[in-house]
């Protein structure tokens, strides 16, 4: 049926000829016989696209009730023509009700036909215009609420990094848990290191020499920090602390200090060289330790630093200060930790001021084995440190229990519970994981496009930050074997049929196919369920990316010509009157589309509507005229000349 018709009407000879009138040309038709049954159902939850008044009737009579239809906020664009007697009275006062239309009495058939069909059409694009506005309403609150998400977060890093170091505040802004800050005991690995001979150096030299000695010195510390994920804790001219396995864990963090420290001392023996050029001899001493240790801010309002205290603070400080240049030594536990991987020459039992025990330490000569660089460097509090750097997947029917929905927002579902992806980088990173599924992708990669070519100094840690709560979420839902950690990146192993991109390829071929074999009901039936996976735009969650603009146009294209595909289908079926109202939407939101046109032309003509088909290749010509210049195909001027001529070849189409 092209539209629901409502008739109102108190002589039912007129009912009868009416409905007879609009059924024969595929209407719908309902009936009421007075006013306050009319009103009923035009607010219904079913309402009509049209309405059919006469104007006489006991009671309520027809102005009244077009003016009320007019009051209603739901109801006031819905069409309204009036059956009038031939007198201009009546014309004006169905004008001044709101009536859009009015036909005398007696009335010339395809007069009405015609009259009905115009405000039918008219209809249709209000609703299409509706249903735009209503999902534009829609991706503006979506939008205002990522909007309001980012801001909280841009106030959230600065508020945190007016007193902590970066890569704390970066690691609490990306949990969003800044309870994470609050006094705790963690087991952590701990370095001290301290430039030596600086004092009688800063005393004898120029202060411009000491300004860059002590710069170039904050260089080499700042790239260890930054390529071994360290948490700064104390940073005082000379003098250094950092400290890992907090505030998030990770992996071995005492071979983690050590091979640090070593790749300190090495560096510093180059810087050590030039220096001692001009007459100074500077180098770095170190102390390393492993324990348990208290955490949390400390400082004053407008101030603070998130740092350690405890005995291991205090020995590790120690052990620093009895090193001399160029040497790393570690304590009891951090030997333990590190003996199998490490290089020692025992320094003895030593006596260390402000400790009550003599200690005992080692010398650190060398590292035999380097950290496995795919571990994730930082993890969420709740996630244990990995005994291996890729888990045992989990043994599960991935081909039925997963669905990867991306043509949409994003959407995972295992087992038939969707997985619970609330914070926006984890999403895009999921996002990005699919897109990228047939390789591995390195950390750099994924940081570029993460953060859209702009990524921050500290986007390395903040990547693994998010890598490691994917990971926790698919390991919660059973899944933790789908996120697999290679030597040199990333990469998604999930079956292609667990994605709705490839299904809807897969379904949108196999109805291509369907169509070129002559079978239209099934290519029909196959292309309308490709079409229904599609949410919203290809890959919505990370449509800023330059670098998947390319692959969304290509599926939005690959989506346009399966809806055409489809509409050739349904023409072949004989179902033209049925996708008349689609066609008409799909030619307003794409109006250079020729193919589109041409489905539409057919439709039309199909339906006995051969002046309106005729009007739509001028509503084409004047489009392309406008917009590109140009002039319709000879494809489609040869189905115009078809439809003019009332060819038979226009039925071919």
């Amino acid at each position: 049926m092209i539209g629901d018709v409502l008739i109102v009407d108190d002589t039912p000879a007129n009912i009868r000829l009416l409905e007879a009138i609009l059924s024969t040309h595929d209407h719908s038709v309902r009936h009421a016989e007075n006013g306050p049954d009319a009103l009923s159902v035009i607010t219904s939850e079913n309402p009509p696209d049209l309405v059919l008044l006469d104007i006489q009737m006991p009671g309520m009579n027809g102005y009244e009730v077009c003016r009320r239809i007019r009051e209603n906020p739901s109801t006031a664009l819905l069409p309204v023509i009036m059956i009038t007697a031939s007198g201009n009275e009546e014309k004006v006062a169905a004008l001044e009700a709101g009536a859009d239309d009015f036909i005398p009495r007696p009335f010339d058939q395809s007069e009405l036909l015609a009259r009905v069909r115009s405000l039918l059409r008219i209809k249709s694009f209000h609703d299409t215009i509706a249903d735009q506005a209503a999902e534009l309403a829609a991706w503006n609150r979506v939008l205002e609420d990522q909007i309001s998400e980012q801001v909280e977060e841009v106030e959230r890093l600065q508020r945190l990094r007016r007193f902590l170091s970066s890569h704390v505040a970066d690691a609490v802004l990306t949990s969003g848990d800044e309870s994470l800050l609050e006094p705790h005991r963690a087991e952590v690995a701990l370095a001290f290191c301290d430039l030596r001979g600086f004092t009688s150096f800063a005393a004898s030299s120029e202060p411009e020499e000491v300004l860059a000695a002590l710069q170039n010195y904050h260089r080499l510390v700042g790239e260890i920090v930054a390529r071994h994920d360290a948490t700064v804790g104390y940073f005082a001219g000379d003098g250094v602390m950092m400290f890992w396995n907090d505030p998030f864990p990770c992996p071995r963090p005492a071979l983690r200090a050590v091979v640090a420290a070593t790749e300190l001392r090495d560096a510093m023996a180059e810087f050590g060289a030039q220096w001692a050029q001009r007459g100074h001899a500077l180098g770095v001493g170190i102390g390393v330790t492993f324990g348990f240790a208290t955490l949390g801010l400390i400082g004053f309002e407008g101030r603070h630093d998130y740092s350690a205290i405890g005995p291991i603070v205090n020995l590790a400080s120690r052990l620093c200060d009895e090193a001399v240049s160029g040497e790393i030594l570690i304590g009891q536990r951090a030997f333990a930790a590190v003996k199998d991987s490490v290089d020692v020459v025992s320094r003895g039992v030593l006596t260390l001021r402000g400790i009550e025990n003599p200690q005992p330490a080692w010398k650190v000569v060398g590292t035999r084995a380097a950290i496995d660089e795919d571990l994730p460097a930082v993890m969420s509090p709740a996630e244990p440190p990995p005994l291996r750097a890729e888990p045992e997947p989990v043994a599960t029917d991935r081909d039925l229990a997963l669905d990867f929905r991306l043509l949409g927002p994003i959407e995972v579902t295992i087992n038939g519970v969707e997985l619970p992806l609330r914070a926006s980088k984890v999403r895009q990173l999921l996002s990005l994981l699919v897109l990228h599924r047939d390789e591995v992708t390195s950390v750099d990669r994924l940081a570029d496009e993460l953060w859209e070519g702009n990524p921050p100094e500290s986007a390395t840690a903040a990547l693994r930050v998010h890598i490691s709560r994917l990971r926790k979420l698919l390991s919660t839902a059973g899944q933790e074997g789908l996120l697999v950690t290679r030597p040199t990146g990333y990469q998604l192993d999930v079956d292609e049929s667990a994605i709705d991109i490839v299904r809807f390829e897969a379904a949108a071929t196999a109805g291509r196919e369907a169509l070129a074999a002559g079978n239209t009901e099934l290519a029909a039936s196959t292309l309308r369920a490709a079409l229904k996976m599609w949410r919203g735009a290809a890959y919505a969650d990370i449509a800023g990316s330059p670098h998947v603009v390319a692959e969304a146009l290509r599926l939005d294209e690959s989506r346009l010509q399966s809806v055409e595909d489809c509409m050739d289908a349904e023409l072949g079926c004989g179902r033209q009157r049925r996708i008349l109202g689609e066609l008409e939407a799909l030619v307003t939101a794409h109006p250079l589309r020729e193919r589109l046109w041409a489905q539409r032309m057919t439709a039309l003509y199909r339906s006995g509507r051969q002046p309106e088909a005729l009007e739509a290749f001028q509503m084409l010509r004047r489009h392309l005229a406008d917009e590109l210049g140009l002039d319709p195909s000879p494809e489609i001027r040869e189905l115009h000349e078809a439809i003019l001529s009332r060819a038979d070849t226009a039925d071919a189409v």
